[in-house]
């Protein structure tokens, strides 16, 4: 199973391995599963601001008074309420499943769109049961509590191209001369947006050296970022960051040398454990 961030990336859902996610800029993510019929499950997260203490969970009973006001019995799971009602399309061509749930003081809006011919098929059947368990899964970051989620295809995309940018040789030992000179370059012209490809690649270096390590998404108190972790033994590593912040910080830095002492570091730890 891979965890999914959605809305703010402080809440996440639960789906199986086979699924992989888009964020569009509206902030709605979109899951499907690649090879498989073109159905995708978009989840979009709006957030009712509480005006006092008793409407903190107003997106919970929002969604049970919805569904009563349709005559429909909502569904309760957990600390989440669910209406869940289908809408075919005026020409009767598509069918829309929309499922909102509360949450506290969120509205969690989940579509999926099929061809009617589709909608009593076995892989959309599956689509829908993937889309009960989701919904169940649904979980908000408790303070002082990361989560790591999957990164999104854009994520994926960008890590590559910005590889094919500053070592379109591909990455091997010469690469660091490469990288040196474009950190370098970064620091003199203040370009923080280099720094954070030279983020990037630095941390496929890392990558290349430690194989045990992963993309991710980390989310913490303090926002969402790209980080490398090391299975399942809490061992993470930002290598954006790391440069980004260097960068800012106008430091000369040996980045050989940087990634040298992080293996190390990483090596230590995961020793001692």
């Amino acid at each position: 199973m891979k965890f999914f961030a959605i809305g703010d990336g402080h809440k996440r859902v639960t789906l199986p391995d086979r699924y992989e996610t888009e964020i569009t800029h509206d902030g709605t993510s979109i899951f499907w599963v690649p090879g498989e019929i073109d159905i995708p499950i978009r989840v979009s997260v709006l957030t009712l601001e509480p005006k006092e203490e008793s409407e903190k969970e107003a997106g919970f009973w929002a969604v049970i008074n919805k569904a009563n006001s349709k005559k429909a019995e909502p569904k309760v799971v957990d600390d989440k309420s669910i209406y869940h009602y289908r809408k075919p399309e005026d020409d009767d061509s598509e069918v829309y499943h929309f499922y909102e749930i509360g949450m506290a003081n969120y509205l969690i809006i989940v579509s999926v769109t099929v061809e009617e011919e589709l909608e009593n098929t076995p892989v959309f059947t599956t689509i829908l049961e993937d889309v009960d368990n989701m919904i169940a899964s649904i979980e908000q970051r408790e303070e002082d509590h990361p989560f790591t989620c999957q990164l999104p295809g854009s994520d994926i995309d960008e890590i590559s191209e910005a590889v094919a940018e500053l070592v379109p040789g591909g990455i091997s030992e010469e690469s660091w001369d490469i990288l040196q000179r474009k950190y370098d370059e970064a620091l003199q012209d203040g370009d923080l947006d280099l720094a954070g490809k030279v983020g990037i690649v630095f941390g496929e270096m890392l990558k290349n050296d430690i194989p045990g390590f992963t993309w991710y998404l980390t989310v913490d108190d303090w926002g969402c970022a790209r980080s490398l972790n090391f299975g399942e033994s809490g061992v993470s590593v930002f290598p954006e960051n790391m440069i980004v912040k260097r960068a800012d910080d106008d430091q000369n830095l040996d980045l050989k040398e940087l990634a040298s002492d992080t293996i190390e570091t990483v090596e230590r730890v995961l020793r001692e454990q």
